[in-house]
């Protein structure tokens, strides 16, 4: 547990290093100028449009990855936490520790597109904006763990994490069809849970079950690759 709290609490230093508020801050005001740009399109179906194609289908994955990206400084995940290892800690659990701080602050961030962009989006006379902004926000706190998850799992491979690029790409090229090969991948299930067109006719909460799943498992896998 001790590993665990110094994994978490050394990734969180990063993210205040980097003035994490300042970058979330930045990743919602993009989702609701997306969000206004698509209103002033066609207010018929601005918020869909907006949270499908923009904030939780290219946004959120480009801030994920970044992120990833900047707090590990570009290399793996578990050069990050070396150091606890390095003092006798175990590396596994310190890992962890960093993987779910990636899922909290992700998650946040999600929900906080989502959110931002029905907002912008709908106008406040709109008799559905409550319900809409309930579900973009917990579909996009979910979307952003699930993407946590996977990215935690790719920082593990490949020199310099990565995997983190070919996760990026597999995830848009896989994820966007609507056969058993995007079955793993986040954007499928994303997709699926904004009422876009069902991942091989699954419904809604089975595709909520599947991201769930496959993101528990993705974290599951960064840990048992790390050497203790």
């Amino acid at each position: 547990m001790t590993s665990l709290m110094f994994g978490a609490r050394l990734t969180w230093s990063e993210f205040r290093s980097l003035r994490g508020a300042l970058l979330l801050a930045l990743g919602a005001a993009l989702c609701v100028l997306c969000g206004l740009v698509e209103r002033a399109v066609s207010v018929p179906n601005a918020a869909d449009r907006a949270l499908a194609r923009d904030s939780l289908g290219l946004l959120l994955p480009l801030f994920a990855y970044m992120l990833f990206q900047r707090v590990t400084r570009a290399q793996r995940l578990d050069t990050l936490v070396s150091v606890v290892a390095r003092h006798g800690g175990r590396r596994r659990q310190a890992l962890l520790g960093a993987a779910l701080v990636f899922v909290a602050v992700l998650a946040l961030a999600g929900a906080a597109f989502g959110f931002g962009t029905v907002l912008s989006a709908r106008s406040f006379r709109d008799p559905a904006l409550f319900r809409d902004l309930f579900q973009s926000t917990w579909i996009g706190g979910v979307s952003g763990a699930g993407y946590a998850a996977w990215f935690a799992a790719a920082s593990g491979l490949g020199r310099r994490g990565g995997g983190r690029k070919a996760l990026l790409a597999v995830d848009w090229l896989m994820g966007s069809s609507l056969g058993v090969e995007a079955v793993p991948w986040p954007r499928a299930h994303v997709q699926n849970l904004l009422g876009q067109a069902p991942l091989l006719g699954l419904s809604e909460p089975v595709s909520l079950l599947f991201l769930l799943s496959f993101g528990a498992g993705a974290i599951s896998l960064a840990c048992y690759r790390s050497a203790d």
